[in-house]
């Protein structure tokens, strides 16, 4: 059985930012993944200087697992990402109000 890449990237356009949009539809998302689809671990990958993204990654409970040093190119020169994760049991286990 081939394997499906369930990768799927977003960000929030400057108009959007700031205004509580993006937490509540990424905390459905992933409760949607865990709940009804079975994913055991999903995954957040930002930039190291991005400090309001990972705040969120931080409030929506996943947990920062390291970080891949210099492993995409950025507009000047090589930029680092961290990778910030949760696990289905861990997302299982902390009650949340989804909207």
């Amino acid at each position: 059985m081939p394997r499906r890449d369930p990768r799927r990237r977003g960000c929030a356009s400057p108009a959007a930012q700031g205004r509580g949009l993006v937490a509540p539809a990424v905390r459905r998302i992933v409760d949607w993944a865990v709940r009804e689809r079975g994913i055991q671990r999903v995954e957040w990958r930002t930039s190291a200087d991005n400090t309001r993204s990972k705040a969120l990654a931080s409030r929506l409970g996943l947990r920062l697992d390291g970080t891949l040093r210099q492993v995409s190119p950025g507009p000047h020169g090589r930029i680092d990402l961290e990778v910030w994760s949760v696990l289905a049991d861990e997302w299982l286990a902390t009650p949340r109000t989804v909207h």
